[in-house]
């Protein structure tokens, strides 16, 4: 956290997010700028109601970022190209959007 840019957590709601996020909090005089992926409609994994209760909890600055199963389609041709081969991981098209949005608000999570 000793830094001369901004930094954030990519906060899931977790254990692992959840504890350096809270040890970030107590550790800092301002609110901890927080990150978090979620899906709209009927994805089975969707982590964005554990990360908001955290985020609550811990009074961090939380932002979200949503993707739509069209917005995953739509972006998976380019998401491949900037991987430059074919991945097995579903997890490579929301991380790749997380850090998009961490981007706006901090340099480093």
């Amino acid at each position: 956290m000793v830094a001369d840019v901004p930094v954030g957590a990519l906060l899931s709601g977790g254990v692992d997010s959840t504890a350096v996020t809270a040890v970030m909090s107590d550790l800092s005089d301002a609110p901890v700028n927080t990150f978090t992926v979620g899906f709209s409609g009927a994805f089975a994994r969707n982590e964005l109601d554990s990360a908001r209760a955290m985020a609550a909890r811990l009074g961090t600055r939380h932002h979200e970022v949503v993707i739509s199963a069209a917005g995953f389609a739509e972006f998976l041709p380019m998401s491949i190209w900037h991987m430059e081969e074919p991945i097995s991981t579903s997890s490579t098209l929301p991380y790749y959007k997380l850090c998009e949005l961490a981007r706006q608000h901090v340099k480093v999570c």
